[in-house]
């Protein structure tokens, strides 16, 4: 689908480029492969989004300063995430790293404080978490 709009959200090749609601609880629609840059940045009413099995990027500052998001779960399809993509999101406390993940920003989880991210042994997301100093357990 080359272009697709609902009451909250435009998505333009997949891509999903606008987020025009105000809901506490979001899912993203199937078929999206692509958050761009700060889509949902500085939304602090979001505590929590489902991602589509269709996602492989998530990228830069996509959720940066949503200050109120606690829970948000990151498929297996997801390759990349981008700069400040989480950055300042002060309320996040453990999120789940794919196996399939390729690349991850030094900067993904900025001002995240209070973060616990979960990786599977021996892969990437292990190496990026121990490299970035970001705390961590195996699953």
């Amino acid at each position: 689908v080359f272009y697709m709009a609902t009451d909250e959200f435009i998505s333009i090749c997949g891509g999903l480029v606008q987020y025009k609601g105000n809901s506490k609880y979001i899912t993203i629609p199937d078929g999206i492969r692509k958050i761009d840059p700060r889509v949902f940045a500085s939304c602090n009413n979001i505590e929590k989004v489902s991602l589509p099995e269709s996602l492989n990027i998530i990228a830069g500052g996509a959720f940066s300063g949503c200050h109120n998001l606690k829970h948000i779960s990151i498929p297996y399809s997801v390759e990349i995430i981008g700069p400040h993509a989480f950055g300042r999101c002060e309320k996040l406390e453990t999120i789940c790293l794919p196996r399939g993940l390729k690349r991850l920003s030094r900067t993904a989880f900025h001002l995240c404080d209070n973060l616990t991210v979960y990786v599977p042994k021996g892969s990437y997301s292990e190496m990026c978490a121990k490299i970035m100093k970001i705390p961590y357990d195996i699953i």
